[in-house]
């Protein structure tokens, strides 16, 4: 997703009324800091999904600046439903302190599961100070804290396949359509309870998902089924479609099990007028003869 500019008149429409969480990042030309976190900010923007990413020049838009009351650059805002995004100690996260070599002391940051609630990429970048002013980041390290949040199982979509359907080929061809709202994992394809083949990520990837697969042609119906993974393990499981796929007139006939009974039902009825006709014959030449 691109990056925006935030402006004043802007602010309402893509920040307050938006439907994704925004993260804002106050900047100068004139500042340093800001350049050095720029790439880091732009990544995320491209590469994050459900996460908007808006820029906010504070010599060009003070009136925004003074309502965030931004003391210093740069600085990162979360705003999720028109509402900034800030964690509580004791209530979102909590810190425990220990002692180790020397005079160095470790500082641990545990932040409750509740604050990841919704489905979504975080990506969580730490910034620390100590009282000589001295910073680092996880980015000064090249490490990040990303992980997804995902709750929601793909879909699939069965093109050209219908339960209960014939057809008079000698096979036939589906599409598969799996989609997911993160990344999925793998996809299963199932023949009459038996798993065929499982199509791996990278092949999903290289294909959007699209997977057409040739069925070929039995004797009796095939009950096909599609199940579908997603990275976070959530599944989703196909109805099972029972399908006849044979060139065979005779077998295509013979399936169609109300067409088929209604001939042998004819036939008979058939056969029992002509035997009752003709005994019916017999017993009035019996007659004449008598």
């Amino acid at each position: 997703m691109a990056i925006l500019t935030i402006t004043k008149d802007n602010f309402s429409k893509e920040v307050m009324e938006s439907a994704q969480p925004v993260l804002l990042d106050f900047w100068a030309n004139w500042c340093g800091p800001c350049r050095m976190l720029s790439p880091i900010i732009d990544e995320i923007g491209e590469e994050t999904a459900g996460i908007k990413v808006g820029k906010v020049n504070v010599d060009e838009q003070r009136e925004l600046a003074a309502a965030f009351q931004i003391m210093s650059i740069p600085t990162l805002v979360v705003m999720k439903d028109g509402k900034v995004v800030k964690l509580v100690e004791g209530k979102d996260y909590t810190v425990t302190v220990s002692q180790t070599e020397g005079q160095w002391k470790m500082y641990t940051y545990t932040i409750k599961a509740s604050c990841f609630e919704d489905e979504g990429q975080y990506v969580i970048n730490i910034y620390s100070e100590d009282e000589a002013e001295n910073a680092t980041t996880n980015k000064a390290k090249q490490t990040s804290i990303e992980f997804v949040v995902d709750k929601t199982p793909p879909t699939i979509v069965i093109s050209n396949l219908e339960d209960g359907g014939r057809y008079k080929e000698d096979s036939h061809e589906f599409t598969l359509s799996v989609k997911d709202n993160t990344s999925l994992a793998y996809v299963e394809y199932y023949l009459d309870g038996e798993l065929v083949r499982v199509y791996e990520d990278d092949e999903l990837l290289a294909e959007d998902g699209v997977i057409k697969i040739d069925l070929g042609s039995a004797g009796t119906y095939q009950n096909v089924q599609i199940k579908a993974y997603d990275a976070a393990g959530n599944e989703m499981v196909s109805e099972e479609y029972s399908v006849l796929v044979t060139s065979s007139a005779w077998i295509q006939f013979y399936m169609n099990k109300p067409l088929f009974y209604g001939v042998i039902i004819v036939i008979l009825l058939a056969m029992a007028l002509i035997i009752f006709f003709i005994g019916k014959r017999r017993k009035d030449d019996d007659r004449k003869k008598a």
